[in-house]
């Protein structure tokens, strides 16, 4: 397995589990392309916890001011975008 494909792993384990947390259910399928954001799995009171999981992930600070929305809707763009930038 990839890192990148590691860390998608990693990325949607933490996305379901923070939903059953946060909600008391399923999110249903969430995969690559899922808009996290538009579909409200990930909301607003999760970002910074999720901007910190990620830190921890990829063991490295990342500069929030750097990171736009729209590289934050999907597991794929996160991925890519924003931890591509730390790799």
């Amino acid at each position: 397995m990839t890192t990148t494909e590691t860390w998608q792993r990693a990325i949607s384990d933490w996305i379901v589990e923070n939903y059953r947390r946060r909600h008391g259910g399923d999110p249903g399928p969430v995969d690559l392309d899922t808009d996290i954001i538009e579909s409200r799995i990930l909301d607003s009171l999760s970002i910074m916890n999720f901007v910190a999981f990620l830190e921890e992930l990829v063991e490295r600070e990342i500069d929030i001011a750097k990171i736009d929305i729209e590289n934050m809707r999907t597991i794929r763009r996160i991925s890519d975008g924003v931890l591509g930038e730390v790799a």
